[in-house]
């Protein structure tokens, strides 16, 4: 499944993002290729993920340099994606854009003649989230992999973000420190937050909380979280 985005050239510092795009059909991989006629503003070439069609973030980036095929890649793993590209302080002269999911992402050129940068397949996103008035996510299941970032929900209570963790997914214990102390986050809304290894060796069962485990806090609204595990 292929789509055209646009053979429109840009403007100086001029931006194109593409209409939601939506696979039903199991594809492994969302694509998009570009090449222009001038470079593209630093990591102006992304592809965005969301999960409501509504809070976009993007999961996979480079710079385009002019005049040279490239192409970005993803696992399919979001409901919804979308093509983004910046233009740099030259006006284009020309631009292709496409996009499509795929089984291969070689069908989108020549592997040896592109760079590709591709998010996994060794990293997947896990869909989080906690509820209205909640303080506490569902039960998260990484399988074998590790947690390593956090992408945040765009907007959050005011609260530290702290774990329940578990062996088996149904015996659930608050996660401290080898030093007795809770492990606690600062969370920043709406950022890709890096996850210190030690504190998730040997984790596979966990849950979100807002707040402490002595003092938690509701959230004001539903917020959504994308576990990356690898």
């Amino acid at each position: 499944m292929k789509f055209q985005e646009t053979t429109t050239a840009l403007g100086v510092s001029a931006t194109y993002t593409g209409q939601a795009r939506s696979d039903r059909s199991g594809r492994d991989f969302f694509v998009a290729s570009a090449i222009a006629s001038h470079a593209s503003a630093a990591n102006g070439f992304r592809i965005l993920a969301s999960f409501d069609d509504v809070t976009y973030r993007a999961i996979a980036q480079m710079t385009l340099p002019a005049e040279a095929p490239r192409v970005i890649s993803c696992p399919a793993i979001f409901p919804f994606y979308k093509v983004e590209l910046v233009n740099g302080t030259t006006a284009q002269t020309y631009l292709t854009l496409a996009s499509g999911f795929t089984n291969n992402v070689s069908e989108f050129g020549s592997v040896e003649a592109l760079t590709t940068t591709v998010v996994g397949p060794t990293q997947i996103g896990v869909a989080a989230g906690i509820a209205s008035a909640s303080s506490l996510s569902a039960a998260i299941d990484l399988g074998e992999r590790r947690a390593v970032r956090i992408i945040t929900p765009a907007s959050w209570t005011a609260a530290a973000l702290t774990f329940q963790v578990s062996y088996d997914g149904t015996t659930w214990d608050d996660l401290y420190d080898e030093n007795g102390t809770e492990v606690s986050y600062t969370l920043v809304a709406g950022k890709s937050m890096r996850l210190p290894i030690s504190d998730w060796l040997g984790v596979r069962h966990l849950k979100l909380r807002s707040g402490t485990s002595t003092v938690p806090v509701n959230q004001a609204a539903a917020r959504s979280f994308v576990l990356v595990a690898q």
